[in-house]
């Protein structure tokens, strides 16, 4: 993992430098999707290799970047490590509460034009809802309900499926009046689909 940490600094630019996204070749950006990619794949089970990540000083700050990435694959692949991160409680309250990182990912669903990185911004938005996540009341606040059951609308059937588990997971353990807010706004049609 450390050899992946140490490509992954040399490959990614500098976090408050707002001009390496047009001058950048493609096999840099690549190069990087990859990084990041297995990254989140190393971290989606593992709560160890999460720890780690989550107390390397560039790691969080990087995926922060990558998330404002003008190339795609690295947005998603940004968006996977978010995801992979909010499946622990520990990180769910600290380091993606502390650094941005779970309104960020709340941002990029809601304003992300490729179908691929909002549905697993979504995925990652749905662990940011569960009744533990502190991220929870401020996503709320936010819209994030509203939006999420928007989505069930959307043509695309993955950002279907994702809405769903979302929903799923804002129901449960949800005071009476959160789930009513929730069933006034979803129309019958929905459920006949």
């Amino acid at each position: 993992m450390g050899i992946l940490l140490k490509l992954l600094a040399e490959v990614q630019p500098v976090p408050d430098d707002s001009e390496w996204a047009e001058e950048e070749s493609e096999v840099t950006a690549r190069l990087r999707e990859g990084v990041l990619t297995a990254l989140a794949t190393m971290t989606l089970g593992l709560e160890k290799i999460r720890e780690v990540l989550t107390n390397s000083p560039l790691f969080i700050p990087y995926v922060m970047a990558a998330m404002s990435d003008a190339h795609v694959g690295v947005r998603l692949a940004a968006c996977q490590c978010v995801r992979s991160l909010s499946r622990s409680v520990q990180v769910l309250r600290t380091s993606i509460v502390d650094s941005g990182l779970g309104l960020k990912l709340f941002e990029m669903m809601r304003k992300e034009q490729d179908k691929r990185v909002q549905s697993v911004a979504l995925m990652g938005i749905s662990n940011l809802v569960l009744d533990f996540s502190p991220l929870r009341e401020k996503l709320v606040e936010m819209g994030a309900l509203s939006k999420i059951i928007a989505l069930l609308d959307d043509p695309d059937e993955l950002l279907q499926i994702n809405a769903i588990w979302a929903i799923k997971n804002a129901i449960y353990k949800a005071s009476f009046e959160e789930k009513r807010n929730i069933f006034n706004q979803l129309k019958w049609e929905t459920f006949r689909r």
